[in-house]
């Protein structure tokens, strides 16, 4: 668990007791927030430093391959410093970034 990560309002939050095992996964939390499901836009935003190909998918624009180029990128030149890093992605460019910047944080 993220206790850094800013949370939306209307989100539902868990917070395992001690000893108590999670029961979903960031993404997956995200995905029953807004409906449910991998093709529904994640209801808090998606960390690019930390987020998976599943996570980075939902995103509106953005597939499997573009996913996994922005993962690739981040193993590459080191964590996201601002969301606008995200446009160093290739087949990311201002349109599609302003799609997804209120979508996505650092």
């Amino acid at each position: 668990m993220n206790l850094a990560a800013p949370l939306v309002d209307g989100e539902k939050l868990h917070v395992p007791r001690e000893g108590e095992r999670a029961s979903a996964a960031a993404g997956d939390v995200a995905g029953d927030a807004a409906g449910g499901g991998a093709d529904s836009t994640p209801a808090a935003p998606v960390n690019l430093n930390t987020a998976g190909v599943e996570e980075l998918d939902a995103l509106p624009g953005v597939g499997e391959a573009t996913a996994r180029a922005i993962i690739e990128d981040r193993e590459r030149n080191g964590p996201f410093s601002t969301p606008e890093d995200l446009m160093r992605v290739s087949g990311i460019g201002e349109k599609k970034f302003a799609k997804l910047e209120a979508m996505v944080c650092v």
